[in-house]
Formats: structure tokens, sequence, C-alpha cells
């Protein structure tokens, strides 16, 4: 599977290795354009504040600010960003919050594979 357009991405996760890991999985997909990386959920808005954005990954349990309020601030900002959810919390009730946080999507750290990101990416494009 192949994007159409290129898509600006910021990852955001608490854990350094995994935000190394996934940089190097979304790098091997084609239009793909990682901009940038947050530590923590109150980094988005001022990083968004200097960079276009498309789509954001984001954690769900960060330290201080999680991925609940994180989408919900963006989503208040920055209506027209995309929020995916990108955790290992893969319970019906984390879905479903992040949903009513506004997050537009939600990939699991457990199963994810470069078919389903495109393919969850092409949905919420």
């Amino acid at each position: 599977m192949k994007l159409n357009k290129t898509i600006d991405v910021l990852i955001v996760d608490d854990n350094s290795s995994i935000r190394s890991s996934f940089r190097v999985f979304l790098n091997n997909i084609p239009n793909i354009n990682i901009v940038g990386e947050c530590s923590d959920g109150g980094e988005v808005i001022p990083f968004l504040e200097k960079n276009k954005v498309d789509i954001v990954f984001i954690d769900v349990i960060m330290k201080f600010i999680d991925g609940f309020e994180a989408t919900e601030n963006i989503k208040k900002y920055y209506p027209h960003i995309k929020v995916i959810a990108f955790s290992s919390l893969d319970h019906y009730s984390f879905r479903k919050r992040m949903k009513e946080s506004g997050a537009d999507g939600f990939i699991s750290k457990f199963d994810v594979n470069e078919e389903q990101i495109v393919s969850e990416l092409k949905k919420i494009m």
C-alpha cells in the first residue's frame, strides 16, 4: 500500500526507544515525512505552533500530560490535524476514551505493521 500524498507526522511518546523504533518503521513508508518528536503531551501545542503537521501519532499514557488531554488540546486549537492514538493499552475503554477526546484512529503497538498504518492513514485523511 502506498499513500497518494506526502503526510507530515509528529510522534509523541514518553519512551525514547519507542519513538526511535516507530521513527525507523515510519521511514520505510513512502510519502511519510516525520517532522518531529515530543516526549510528553505538554510539548505538543508549542511544537504545532511552529511546525506544519498533518497527523499526530500519540501514546495514551504519559507521565505529565497524557494522550487524552493532549488530544483534546490538539483538537481545540488545531481541529484540522488528525490524531492517531498509538498505544500498548489496546482495551475498548482506552479506545473509547481516546475517541471521546477527539482521536481519529487507534493503532495497537503490539499489532502494528506497515499495511495497518497506511490503511489507518488513508481512512482518516
